[in-house]
C-alpha cells in the first residue's frame, strides 16, 4: 500500500482552491456546480462525492497557499451576498425536503447575525434572499 495514502485523513469537504479528483469521480458526480459561482461549489461537490460512497480525503502534510480575497477582492457586500445566497442554494439542492426549513432558519439566523455586526451590508443580504427566491443563480449582483 502507498505510504502517502496512510497519511490522508477523511474530511467533510476540501477547498476547491487545491483539489485533486480522479477522472472516474468526475464522471460519476459531475463538475463543480456553476449555480454557486463564488463559494460553496466545493462543499457541494464534496457532498455529492460522499453521497456516491466515495471518500473525501485531505493530506495534513501538504501546504497550499491561497491568497484570501484574490478572487473577489475586498468587496464586503459581494462576499456577504454570495455567502448567504449560496448557503440557501445548498439547502435547497442538498437537504431532504423535510429538513429544508431548518436549513433556511439557520441561514436566516446567519443573515441576522451578519446584519447586526455590520448593518451596511443590508443590501447584500436583501438581494441574496431575493435572488434566491427568484431562482437567480450564478454570477450576479456586481453592483453591490
Amino acid at each position: 500500500e502507498d505510504n502517502s495514502l496512510k497519511e490522508m485523513k477523511e474530511a467533510q469537504y476540501v477547498s476547491g482552491a487545491a483539489m485533486m479528483v480522479r477522472k472516474e469521480t468526475i464522471k460519476k458526480v459531475g463538475l463543480l456546480d456553476e449555480d454557486y459561482f463564488f463559494g460553496f461549489e466545493d462543499v457541494d461537490f464534496c457532498h455529492r462525492v460522499k453521497k456516491e460512497g466515495e471518500e473525501v480525503l485531505v493530506s495534513p502534510d501538504t501546504l497550499v497557499e491561497h491568497k484570501i480575497g484574490a478572487t473577489i477582492g475586498t468587496l464586503k457586500n459581494q462576499k456577504v451576498y454570495y455567502l448567504i445566497r449560496n448557503n440557501l442554494i445548498f439547502v435547497k439542492k442538498r437537504f431532504p425536503f423535510y429538513q429544508r426549513y431548518l436549513g433556511y432558519l439557520f441561514v436566516f439566523a446567519l443573515s441576522f447575525k451578519i446584519f447586526l455586526k455590520n448593518p451596511t451590508v443590508y443590501p447584500a443580504i436583501y438581494f441574496a434572499w431575493i435572488d434566491f427566491l427568484e431562482n437567480r443563480f450564478g454570477k450576479l449582483r456586481e453592483q453591490l
